[in-house]
């Protein structure tokens, strides 16, 4: 009988030694599917980002491309203050001009006031001089 039981104890142990070696192959595998899966998500991912990395440096680069150096950036300021200049003093030749026809203006008014009067002051004296005519003077 301890034959037996050395028997049975013997496949016992060796079958309770398959079974667990089965679920540990089992539990093995199922690791790896789920490694395998988070694998694949993980170079998708990887496939985006390095998509999204490709097409900003291509933007970096257009951008530099596109962008004005230093050189160009000082000329263009020597160029927009040499046409500042120029406006700038046109207007001032405008400005000095309206300035100029403000005094004409002055001028013309004053000898207009003058003229007009001189004129009604000849037409005083010459009304004067023609009642005393037709009247008489009364002085």
């Amino acid at each position: 009988m301890t034959e037996i039981s050395t028997a049975l104890a013997i496949l016992w142990t060796i079958g309770t030694f398959i079974f667990a070696s089965g679920f540990g192959w089992a539990g093995i595998k199922y690791g790896q599917r789920t490694n395998e899966a988070s694998m694949r998500e993980v170079k998708a991912d990887v496939k985006e980002i390095q998509k999204c990395t490709k097409e900003l440096k291509e933007r970096l680069r257009d951008d530099e491309l596109n962008y004005m150096t230093r050189v160009d950036c000082d000329n263009e300021q020597v160029e927009c203050g040499k046409h500042r200049d120029y406006h700038e003093s046109q207007l001032l030749i405008k400005v000095q001009e309206i300035k100029e026809l403000m005094v004409e203006m002055d001028h013309k008014r004053e000898d207009t006031r003058v003229e007009m009067a001189n004129a009604i002051r000849t037409l005083g004296v010459d009304l004067r001089t023609e009642n005393d005519q037709r009247y008489g003077s009364i002085i």
